[in-house]
């Protein structure tokens, strides 16, 4: 039997071994799925507390950006429209009747209250007192500046804010949730054998929406679940625009497209994120 000759061979395994380079190339860095998520904490609640119709919401969607102040939406309610003109009946005949009646200002000023609890702004209530007549509408406007969460109304909705047990107090209804913005952050789900190369303050990238960002690692946090072999190494974006709760994202090392993590497997992970 004679034996190959290796000078035969070395061109077919010469191209075998640079076919297998350019393939390792063109895969570039490790990629890990990601999304992006908000510290519970820092999201609020907008709550109806009356009866409503809704009947303004343009623009109102989950991943929107609001500032405080801003206009959420608009709603009218009867039973509002009711507790307006009372309030300002008392109000009207305050200085007529306080001498005879002590407790009328105490009355104006839990029914002011009262409207406030239901949605009625400081700004509002004065411009009734200007005018002398209940507004139609009232605007809801943002707490605080961030990004919509959650929008549980529709256009035209009837909403039925619950029982009232008190002189404030009603069940109400969530209708929407406001994440601040300054605690969007990026959470990405990794192998132990990967998370022990992640440190605090360790510079990544983040790719969404075909675009690219920095980042840095906030922490990576230890395995919660033993049968889900998956750490979540949290990631802190240094622009948050464009970055909304529930997104799907990637993270990776920055660099040339050739860095690479011990241990890792890219094509799992690369899959993994595209399956989203």
């Amino acid at each position: 039997m004679k034996h190959p000759d290796i000078r035969l061979t070395r061109g077919p395994l010469l191209a075998l071994g640079l076919i297998l380079m350019a393939a390792t190339a063109v895969a570039g860095p490790i990629r890990y799925a990601a999304e992006v998520v908000v510290d519970p904490r820092a999201v609020h609640t907008v709550t109806l507390r009356t009866n409503a119709r809704i009947v303004d919401m343009e623009g109102l969607n989950p991943g929107r950006r609001v500032a405080a102040g801003d206009t959420l939406f608009t709603f009218a309610s009867a039973e509002l429209r009711t507790l307006q003109k009372s309030y300002l009946t008392t109000h009207r005949n305050l200085g007529d009747i306080s001498d005879i009646t002590p407790r009328v200002k105490e009355n104006v000023t839990q029914n002011r209250l009262s409207l406030l609890w239901r949605g009625m702004s400081e700004e509002d209530i004065e411009l009734i007192e200007e005018t002398a007549e209940p507004l139609e509408a009232v605007a809801v406007k943002a707490p605080v500046d961030g990004v919509i969460t959650r929008v549980d109304i529709r256009m035209g909705q009837v909403v039925n804010a619950g029982v009232q047990s008190g002189q404030f107090a009603a069940v109400g209804v969530p209708v929407l949730g406001i994440a601040e913005d300054h605690r969007l952050v990026v959470e990405a789900r990794v192998s132990p054998a990967d998370a022990v190369h992640f440190r605090a303050g360790m510079p990544l990238v983040i790719e969404a929406g075909g675009e690219t960002r920095d980042g840095q690692v906030e922490q990576v946090l230890p395995l919660a679940d033993a049968a889900v072999p998956r750490q979540r190494v949290v990631v802190r974006p240094v622009d948050r625009a464009g970055l909304h709760p529930g997104m799907r994202v990637l993270v990776r090392l920055p660099g040339d497209g050739t860095s690479r993590l011990p241990s890792a497997s890219p094509r799992r992970e690369d899959h993994a994120a595209h399956r989203h």
